[in-house]
């Protein structure tokens, strides 16, 4: 009886979350606590809430996690439904990881450690996805890294910032034609600016919005920007000037063997991101005690909250399936991260007259520590193997 008195329960537990996860505002993902707040709770526990939603994700596979802070899950079409349970659980284990890395994907080094297999495991389930049309690559054109992600075609885009979506088209797939358009302008403004003075990612960001180059009023996203100086940094199009980089509080985004702007960029996007999340939370706090008349806190317990909301962010950098943690940014230094969008750059005049004088042995900072059977190896560097493409 009370295993029959769970599975109706449980049932119209269901027939009541349907309607609710197919609500507009909720198509893109709710958290178990709203949706805990819209169904009876006398009828229905946090708990069972929780329950329930994890078999219906592991077992009938009807419901997706998001990759979202706070945790949010969405249902997925009856059509992908069929699909994921045609899949084993190993195979259906390695989606879920692929699916909550979101659209910025996942290295195999980590999706293999993070499923607990190998990466020749990983490889021949990602095969039989991408043969299923579950799963896509990409290939991040200045690293030469290969990531995974879900097919945008069997998903709505997941929570994506407004910077990751300045150069994707409704499909979520990058707008090669509007990427080049933007491209070109940038170069453009480099060419044309003070060779001494050079000219800024932020300077670059107003140009752009004074020009209406897009129709979004607010221009494109720094990150953007910062997106493209590395494309053409990459591409030897363009110098930084040394002079105009921020020397204070440099240590705590760079170490000595990541020292390129691809890694003092990624650092300071990071802390940005932890700071726009802060916000956001401080402002739902401020709101959610609005609204049950708690307008008069005392002013201690106002202090407690935004501490507890203004935790030091830790930065840990995307390597090869490893993690190396940075002393974590003061609270200084955060406050000053926006002097970083200033660091300036000019046109690249010199003529490389041949592949050999590119190559990036002859400035890389682990020289002294790269051999044959190292930790640091020529077989490994994506570097080395990026310059040999060349030829």
């Amino acid at each position: 009886d009370i295993m029959t008195s769970d599975v109706q329960k449980k049932r119209d537990l269901w027939k009541e979350m349907q309607p609710l996860l197919g609500q507009e505002n909720y198509k893109n993902g709710i958290e178990i606590k709203v949706l805990y707040q819209n169904l009876n709770p006398h009828k229905y526990s946090v708990s069972l809430i929780r329950q329930f939603v994890s078999e219906m994700h592991e077992t009938h596979r009807m419901i997706a996690y998001l990759p979202t802070d706070p945790l949010q899950i969405k249902m997925r079409r009856p059509a992908h439904v069929h699909q994921l349970k045609k899949l084993d659980d190993e195979q259906y284990k390695v989606y879920n990881h692929i699916e909550r890395s979101g659209v910025q994907g996942i290295l195999m080094s980590r999706l293999s450690k993070a499923a607990a297999m190998s990466s020749a495991k990983c490889t021949s389930i990602i095969r039989k996805l991408e043969k299923e049309k579950l799963t896509d690559t990409f290939t991040n054109p200045r690293t030469y890294q290969k990531f995974y992600c879900v097919t945008s075609n069997n998903e709505q885009p997941l929570m994506r910032t407004e910077d990751e979506d300045a150069f994707r088209d409704g499909r979520g797939k990058i707008d090669e034609e509007w990427l080049s358009t933007v491209i070109n302008v940038v170069l453009h403004q480099i060419k044309i600016c003070d060779a001494v003075t050079g000219i800024s990612a932020a300077q670059i960001q107003r140009i752009i919005k004074d020009s209406q180059l897009t129709k979004d009023n607010k221009g494109l996203p720094l990150t953007a920007i910062e997106l493209v100086l590395q494309i053409l940094l990459y591409e030897k199009k363009t110098d930084l000037i040394a002079s105009s980089i921020p020397r204070e509080g440099l240590e705590k985004f760079i170490t000595h063997s990541k020292n390129s702007y691809y890694h003092l960029i990624q650092n300071i996007q990071r802390i940005r991101r932890n700071e726009n999340t802060n916000t956001n939370n401080n402002k739902r706090s401020l709101n959610e005690l609005h609204n049950i008349g708690a307008t008069t806190q005392p002013s201690a317990k106002r202090q407690k909250i935004n501490d507890s909301t203004s935790n030091r962010p830790r930065i840990a950098y995307d390597g090869d399936g490893e993690e190396e943690e940075v002393v974590a940014a003061t609270d200084e230094s955060v406050a000053n991260i926006e002097k970083y969008s200033d660091i300036k750059f000019k046109f690249n005049t010199f003529d490389y007259a041949s592949p050999f004088a590119q190559i990036p042995c002859q400035s890389c900072p682990v020289s002294n520590t790269c051999s044959d059977d190292g930790k640091i190896n020529p077989t490994e560097c994506p570097f080395l193997n990026a310059w040999l493409e060349l030829f």
